[in-house]
């Protein structure tokens, strides 16, 4: 899944929930979708990355049409705040 590519690469992505119906094959989003972008995420960070552990991902419900995933660091990476930067 692309999408697990980019989470990893950039820390957070969206995908669009039709696109998740249509991959899963699903009317809408069950708890078994759930499941298995949590199961291909490990396997991501675990058999293709080889970390021992894939960071926690959290969704950031919009109501909208989108799966907003973000994903908390590894280890090294920094998170600050953005005025931090200016």
């Amino acid at each position: 899944m692309e999408s697990l590519d980019q989470l990893y690469l950039d820390g957070a992505c969206s995908i669009r929930k039709e696109c998740l119906y249509l991959w899963f094959n699903q009317e809408r989003l069950t708890v078994g979708v759930y499941r298995e972008i949590l199961k291909r995420w490990e396997e991501l960070c675990t058999v293709t990355y080889r970390f021992k552990t894939a960071p926690e991902v959290s969704v950031l419900d919009t109501g909208g049409s989108m799966l907003n995933l973000r994903r908390d660091k590894f280890k090294g990476e920094e998170l600050s705040p953005l005025s931090k930067w200016t």
